[in-house]
């Protein structure tokens, strides 16, 4: 019976220490999400709640600060506005005019501009950048930054007919 208390008490004790150590690995654990693209399903409420819940949730539970930006393809209601601020809390928020079908690149670009405008007015950069888009579903949870390279670029497709892909930075710096 004292062994099983001891051994309680000193599993106690590691959680509280690794929660210590969680909690001052994070504390200057900074991230960027951009968000770009056409609203498609995002007037939906199971895909909106996804989102809320399994990206930005996840994210505000790991960072010490979410930076949101986002660049959408059309005009917005006051309501998809609304849905948008109250869902990201974002720093900015773009419309970015479609004329070819190159946008999407014009979107990340614009996205990529707000965030290091962001970085250099409070002089901290980022420890993390994410890309989502508007019309995702997310069925899980995010991954735990801290379990993910800093080196490489890190994609999990649901559909896609690979599953979860990691690529290297340094094998894909030529190419982008």
């Amino acid at each position: 019976m004292l062994l099983v208390a001891r051994a309680t008490e000193m599993a106690r004790r590691l959680v509280a220490a690794a929660c210590v150590l969680l909690l001052r690995c994070s504390a200057s654990l900074r991230v960027a999400l951009c968000v770009t693209g056409q609203l498609r399903t995002f007037d939906r409420e199971a895909v909106r709640e996804s989102q809320a819940n399994r990206l930005v949730g996840d994210l505000r539970r790991q960072a010490s600060s979410l930076d949101s930006f986002l660049v959408v393809s059309e005009a917005l209601t006051d309501e998809t506005r609304g849905w948008l601020q109250t869902l990201y809390a974002p720093v900015s928020i773009d419309v970015a005019k479609i004329s070819n079908h190159y946008f999407q690149y014009s979107m990340h670009a614009t996205c990529g501009k707000r965030m290091r405008e962001r970085e250099r007015a409070t002089g901290e950069a980022y420890a993390w950048a994410i890309k989502s888009r508007f019309d995702l579903f997310f069925y899980g949870p995010m991954p735990a930054l801290a379990s993910l390279s800093a080196t490489a670029v890190h994609s999990r497709m649901r559909r896609w007919p690979y599953g979860n892909e990691t690529f290297d930075v340094d094998a894909l710096s030529g190419e982008i």
